[in-house]
């Protein structure tokens, strides 16, 4: 079976972490996969196939849809498994003949992703992204149930979704982090979005400062985004131990050394950044949203109500103050990843849908 896997985004993020541990699980079971990816992208830069088609879209749209058409003719290719709705425009048309069927993957809520557009282009995107999976798709992947649930509330219809959780690649670590250190070591990553909340760890721990605590507790915030200007300025003024740290794209390597990892996004879909921190023994703090809590349980974390500075401080004391706690959390999360959120737990059940699909090819 031949698949070509469409990911045309421009920045690191979920969608091309999803995409390369895909690629790479389907490929040990035998796949023959291909890419369309950005020209100028950190995915393309990322990828170790030479299996691949680079687009430049924007003003090259109708050149690229050409040229992608003529790539799967020539390749044979069987199914397109699209990410995103850049990526279903394009695919959709592109891939019009019965031979090729069409997969579209739902990451997140697109009234979130395109809020800056304003509300009319919002609304119109919502309208194309349903109509497009409704009339033009075979099947659609939604990552969590709060993803279908969004989906069905717009009107796709029930029996196109299958939800299939994202999934990482396993990272082994040397040792687990230390839970007992005299600092609680604590870290985040996310693009530095209001949507990602970073600002809620600096106000709780300038909370915690204020109230003169006998604690020592450090973060390191990884990632990049428009938001680093107004973090930093705060971070400043309150004089917290707060880094921010940048895009680093051996953060995973770094993970164990945090025993507690803080996920304040007032959205996600899911989740890919939590799941890396569970693989590497943190012990999982985060926002009770969307797909989140799909992810995280009373055994394998904690689950409150980030939006409020002071709640997450009082958690974050808690943390420091029962270790023990915080390490069996910390284990279970690790175990539980390893069982249900591994890529090759997740591309056996996309291959199932494949097949679903195709029939075995």
């Amino acid at each position: 079976m031949k698949v070509l896997i469409v990911s045309v985004g421009k920045m690191a993020g979920g969608i091309e972490n999803y995409t390369i541990s895909l690629g790479k699980a389907l490929r040990r079971m035998n796949y023959e996969v291909y890419y369309a990816v950005r020209k100028n992208s950190w995915l393309n830069s990322q990828l170790d196939s030479n299996k691949k088609i680079c687009l430049e879209l924007g003003i090259h749209l109708s050149q690229d849809i050409i040229k992608l058409k003529l790539y799967v003719k020539k390749n044979k290719i069987n199914l397109l498994h699209i990410n995103s709705n850049n990526g279903l425009l394009v695919s959709v048309a592109i891939a019009s003949n019965r031979y090729t069927k069409k997969l579209a993957v739902i990451h997140g809520d697109v009234k979130v992703d395109q809020m800056k557009k304003g509300k009319f282009i919002v609304a119109m995107y919502s309208l194309l992204e349903t109509f497009l999976i409704n009339h033009s798709c075979n099947k659609c992947i939604a990552v969590s149930e709060s993803m279908k649930n969004i989906l069905c509330n717009r009107g796709v219809k029930e029996d196109k979704i299958k939800i299939i959780h994202n999934a990482i690649e396993p990272y082994q670590y040397d040792s687990l982090p230390d839970y007992e250190s005299e600092v609680l070591q604590m870290c985040n990553v996310g693009n530095l979005l209001p949507i990602k909340n970073q600002m809620t760890i600096l106000r709780a721990l300038s909370i915690i400062n204020d109230k003169k605590m006998n604690v020592k507790i450090h973060c390191d915030i990884f990632g990049e985004g428009y938001e680093r200007r107004v973090l930093e300025k705060y971070i400043m003024e309150k004089k917290i131990d707060v880094q921010l740290k940048g895009y680093d794209k051996d953060v995973r390597s770094t993970l164990n050394r945090y025993s507690l990892y803080i996920h304040p996004s007032k959205y996600e879909s899911f989740g890919i950044s939590i799941l890396e921190a569970m693989n590497a023994g943190c012990c999982v703090l985060a926002n009770s949203v969307g797909g989140i809590k799909e992810i995280i349980d009373n055994k394998t974390g904690y689950l409150i109500d980030c939006s409020d500075p002071d709640v997450l401080a009082a958690q974050i004391i808690y943390c420091y103050n029962n270790r023990d706690e915080i390490r069996e959390k910390a284990i279970c999360g690790k175990q539980k990843c390893a069982t249900e959120f591994f890529d090759s737990v997740m591309a056996r059940n996309v291959a199932s849908l494949y097949r679903e699909m195709l029939g075995d090819i």
